[in-house]
């Protein structure tokens, strides 16, 4: 509202910031090159997202059962905490082409990491003295991922999914600015060279839903799988509110 009365009142210039009702005309106006746009840069980032999963989730499971392995796994995580992945984005684009494999490529290697991190946190939460009981009574390294690891470490895993929404939508959208002929990520940087600020802001509304859908989606999907953590959470949430004095 103030930014929409600011517009009007101070007659700033809309051709540099465009008032949220000229945004929502634009978007109006260009929906269906909006849309055709979003569709590209949706499926870079689902195929990316789904394509990093995939990857991520068996190797974390992996790592689990062989301690040697995990140990080679653990650095390989934290590079994220000292490489800028993102500028990775021109070395892709060489190897794959400008296509939308690179883009896919992109959206995974920004994901995989959140999502393998939250996964190996989760299956490293098992306390000790549970696996040691677990030991005691004959329970085999299978029968202990299957009965306490898998479940401990849902919540988790998806934890590192939702993680790994915000990167997917960088990821796809910085491949797209690098070098693409469509997606969101080319209008932004086509309406900016055209100096059309209308298109620009209306491309950037539209960027603003990818990472809460995503993350929306997984959230259904998570209350489907592990209905008894939401439960959980509510109680521990009642119960600390009951603690609070008054």
């Amino acid at each position: 509202m103030t930014w929409e009365l600011s517009g009007r009142l101070y007659q700033l210039r809309t051709d540099l910031l465009p008032t949220p009702s000229r945004i929502s005309l634009e978007i109006w106006k260009e929906w269906p090159q909006l849309s055709a746009h979003a569709r590209v840069t949706c499926g870079e980032i689902a195929g990316g997202f789904f394509l990093a999963a995939l990857l991520a989730i068996p190797l974390a499971f992996t790592a689990a059962m062989f301690p040697g392995l995990d140990r080679l796994v653990e650095p390989i995580l934290a590079c994220p905490r000292h490489l800028p992945l993102v500028a990775a984005a021109p070395v892709l684009l060489i190897w794959f082409g400008f296509g939308t494999l690179s883009k896919v490529l992109l959206v995974s290697l920004l994901s995989f990491f959140p999502i393998a991190s939250g996964t190996a946190e989760g299956l490293h939460s098992v306390p000790l003295e549970v696996q040691d009981l677990l030991h005691t009574m004959g329970a085999t390294r299978w029968q202990e991922f299957l009965k306490v690891r898998l479940p401990a470490c849902l919540p988790d895993l998806f934890k590192g999914l939702k993680a790994a929404a915000t990167p997917a939508v960088v990821g796809a959208i910085v491949g797209e600015i690098v070098a693409a002929d469509k997606g969101l990520g080319y209008l932004l940087l086509a309406a900016h060279n055209k100096l059309n600020s209308p298109l620009l802001f209306a491309a950037l509304v539209c960027l603003s839903f990818a990472a809460p859908l995503l993350i929306g989606a997984i959230r259904v999907v998570e209350r489907e799988v592990i209905p008894w953590y939401q439960v959980k959470q509510s109680c521990v949430s009642e119960a600390s509110q009951q603690k609070q004095p008054r």
